[in-house]
């Protein structure tokens, strides 16, 4: 029978800030479904914890933190916007187009749609104007 042992966490491992700060247009009037649209930035800090083991002499901000700055994102302009929270519940599109390093600022630029149980994401995000990310998901309201 296997023994499981703890496994202690990483040094590099930190709650992680993936968003800087948040614009959201108003919803747009009279869309047969309402529309937000955020933009969010985040500065991938040259001294950032994380980038210390993701990958030792050539670092690059993680692509979960990517998906975590969209999670950050749609919850933060949610909120500005006066809606309910919503929690990431599927994924269905993630395409990295180019490696975000310290120094970089990234943008998100997301538009949400409202669906029944909550609202579909469309990320693009830029690293100087160039694509650096794609991606779709859905986010489902909590009750109550």
């Amino acid at each position: 029978m296997a023994t499981w042992v703890p496994v202690p966490a990483p040094g590099h491992a930190v709650p992680a800030r993936a968003v800087d700060r948040i614009s959201v247009d108003p919803p747009v009037a009279g869309a047969s479904s309402p529309v937000l649209s955020i933009r969010a930035v985040f500065t991938v800090a040259p001294e950032e914890p994380l980038l210390r083991g993701h990958f030792p002499g050539l670092p690059v901000w993680p692509g979960v933190l990517i998906v975590e700055g969209l999670e950050q994102t749609v919850r933060a302009g949610l909120a500005h916007a006066g809606q309910p929270v919503a929690d990431l519940c599927a994924l269905t599109s993630v395409r990295f187009l180019r490696a975000a390093r310290p120094g970089d600022e990234i943008v998100f630029d997301v538009e949400l749609r409202r669906i029944a149980a909550g609202w579909r994401a469309r990320a693009e995000l830029t690293l100087a104007d160039e694509p650096c990310a794609r991606l779709r998901a859905d986010f489902a309201e909590r009750d109550g």
